[in-house]
């Protein structure tokens, strides 16, 4: 048919057995992480490349139809038959409501016409902002984790900076489901496993559709699916994380990774599952689903292990693999699992420590302004971790949450007036969820300084005499 096949991507490229890059069969493939690539950053994610790629577009673009004569002089008939073959032209000045229905049909057109429909459309494309998309962009990184280098950061720290002022119907239910002080934390937490909730379990253009709304009542309706989809995501990660720690002994297991195999485990929740694990077990893990002899699933990684590199020589044991430093994807048969966890090894980077712990921090210190100091270098994230304290507060009173979680009453101290200064304490790590922790002993351990994200927006403003919209995510507790 004549037609370009371009691939945009972000992720490690396989080696084959003679040690050359496998190249997916393309036109042209734009990557930074080809070898050959002069982009100054490697680690972006894919919305970046892909936003990228449509800068080039628009400059270019741009620059032909500036000089009507680079498209039309040495190529006109060219034009005009491909014009005359689809039967096709574009008409901007149609006042149909979608872009399709701007495309006339036609079986006479002349050059001028042509030059007409041109110079409308690059009109119309210099009225395309490209930084209006860069919020969706600091979006995708925060979601892809991808390391927090000079330009993800200033991108990210735009998008964060922007949220709020949006005028776009999708990002203004966001802001309302989210309800508190737009960072890192409440999109990694809170909105970003509602957007990919669709595309774990059902279908990403349930997500795109929602972002793309025209109106207030149509995002509405797709925020609705978007929340059902992110209950039944909920539901299913827990029952496949259940499933996954019990089946680890399925497979003899090394000292450098864990790998848990379950059978018609929902793909989607894999990747999810696989970081909990590694949480739990601070070392890589992979959470695969056995269908009929063939096991599919993702894997995560730990500290400096550079999981994609790791995954380099165990390339003929799998039937295809991908990803980059800090999770992959893998297919694999069944009867190559032990082998592959036998000799998985290692490949280490120079990269962050798996703890960014400044030092003790007392708790007259635990005050807004430290939450202000610690804000003022958001976002964080993958490259500019969240900076952790080591704490010893004793416990007035803790709950089991329903999600298995542990919510702690701590004793941060007193006040100018002598008043008890209580501050909550959250941690995530459901193994501790049966511990007989005891009111009136001193908790030791690591935590973030973060706002409580159930507290309102406007609820943080009303508490900065006190510290009940601030609270502490606990990392680990020691002594136990």
């Amino acid at each position: 048919m004549g037609i370009k096949f371009i691939i945009t991507d972000h992720h490690t490229l396989e080696i084959d057995s003679k040690n050359k890059l496998k190249i997916p069969p393309c036109d042209f493939l734009i990557n930074p992480q080809q070898k050959e690539c002069g982009f100054p950053y490697k680690d972006i994610c894919g919305s970046l490349v892909a936003w990228y790629f449509c800068c080039g577009i628009k400059i270019n673009i741009q620059k032909v139809y500036q000089n009507p004569s680079m498209l039309f002089h040495n190529d006109i008939q060219n034009n005009l038959e491909s014009i005359k073959m689809n039967n096709t032209y574009w008409d901007k000045d149609s006042k149909a409501p979608s872009a399709m229905q701007n495309v006339k049909t036609t079986t006479n057109i002349s050059y001028k016409k042509i030059k007409k429909k041109a110079n409308l459309y690059v009109s119309n494309l210099a009225d395309t902002r490209m930084e209006e998309f860069l919020l969706l962009v600091g979006i995708a990184i925060i979601s892809d984790v991808m390391p927090l280098n000079a330009l993800n950061h200033t991108i990210c720290r735009y998008a964060l900076k922007n949220f709020t002022k949006s005028k776009k119907s999708a990002i203004q239910i966001l802001i309302e489901f989210l309800n508190c002080k737009i960072d890192s934390q409440a999109l990694g937490f809170k909105l970003i496993p509602l957007l990919n909730a669709a595309g774990r379990i059902d279908d990403g253009k349930i997500a795109l559709d929602f972002l793309r709304s025209k109106s207030i009542l149509e995002a509405k309706q797709y925020f609705k699916k978007l929340k059902a989809l992110n209950m039944k995501r909920k539901q299913l990660q827990d029952e496949v994380t259940h499933e996954a720690f019990e089946a680890i002994g399925r497979f003899k297991q090394n000292s450098h990774i864990i790998c848990a195999v379950g059978d018609d485990w929902h793909e989607g929740v894999l990747g999810i599952v696989a970081g909990k694990m590694t949480n739990d077990f601070k070392k890589p893990c992979f959470a695969l689903t056995n269908i009929n002899g063939v096991c599919k699933g993702s894997g995560r990684s730990y500290g400096n292990i550079d999981l994609i590199s790791s995954m380099q020589s165990l390339g003929h044991l799998t039937n295809r693999h991908g990803g980059h430093i800090g999770a992959v994807g893998l297919e694999i048969p069944y009867d190559n699992i032990q082998e592959f966890i036998n000799s998985f090894r290692p490949v280490t980077r120079n990269l962050e420590k798996p703890q960014n712990i400044l030092g003790i921090l007392p708790p007259n210190l635990v005050t807004h302004e430290l939450l202000h100091c610690i804000e003022l270098f958001e976002p964080y994230g993958n490259g500019n971790p969240t900076p952790k304290f080591f704490l010893e507060l004793k416990i007035i009173d803790y709950r089991r949450t329903a999600q298995g979680f542990l919510e702690f009453k701590l004793d941060c101290g007193q006040d100018s007036l002598g008043n008890t200064q209580i501050i909550k304490g959250m941690f995530f790590n459901s193994q501790y969820a049966t511990y007989p922790f005891r009111c009136g002993n001193i908790l030791h351990f690591c935590a973030m300084v973060a706002p409580d994200m159930q507290i309102s927006h406007q609820q943080q403003y009303r508490a900065m005499t006190n510290r009940d919209n601030i609270m502490l995510i606990i990392e680990g507790i020691y002594g136990i």
